[in-house]
């Protein structure tokens, strides 16, 4: 069976994060997912069968460990993904780091103070209008699609998301 097989079903993936965190017999796996014994047992034997898991027996009990042998099918496709979201991540840094050393330096984006000739007279153009107060620039208005919208891919900021 593939990896892609082997990680299709949320039962076993369930078991990989439970074993992820340390060795655990098939009682505890069987308590702790709420799944019947014959159950259990099938989906370990088809992770043991893929390499992804490794049985001891230690007295009446076996015991479960992850072992270290990756997907390779899995690996190899996720590969070009992972290359994509590493340049993002990348490009975000340098972003970051490039407004940070403007705003660190006075640059572009940094307006300086200005103040009033009449004592008493706030005229800090950062003021918040009616409020008499300092207040930070807010965050970027959101991105707009061609026509105006929303952009399909990010939902408006006021409605929530639903689970698939």
């Amino acid at each position: 069976m593939d990896g892609f097989a082997v990680l299709a079903d949320g039962t076993r993936r369930r078991i990989l994060d439970l074993l992820r965190q340390e060795p655990r017999d098939v009682g505890t796996i069987v308590a702790s997912l709420g799944l019947s014994q014959p159950n259990a047992s099938k989906h370990l034997r088809v992770l043991r069968d893929a390499g992804l898991v490794e049985v001891t027996a230690e007295g009446p009990r076996r015991v479960y460990r992850l072992t270290d042998a990756p997907l390779h099918e899995v690996e190899e496709w996720l590969r070009p993904y992972r290359e994509r979201w590493t340049r993002g991540f990348d490009a975000l840094d340098r972003r970051l780091a490039g407004h940070r050393a403007r705003r660190s330096s006075g640059g572009p984006g940094d307006r300086p103070r200005a103040t009033g000739t009449t004592a008493g007279t706030d005229t800090d153009t950062d003021a918040t209008p009616g409020t008499g107060t300092d207040a930070p620039p807010g965050p970027d208005p959101p991105p707009t699609a061609p026509d105006g919208g929303t952009p399909r891919h990010q939902a408006p900021p006021s409605t929530p998301r639903k689970a698939p």
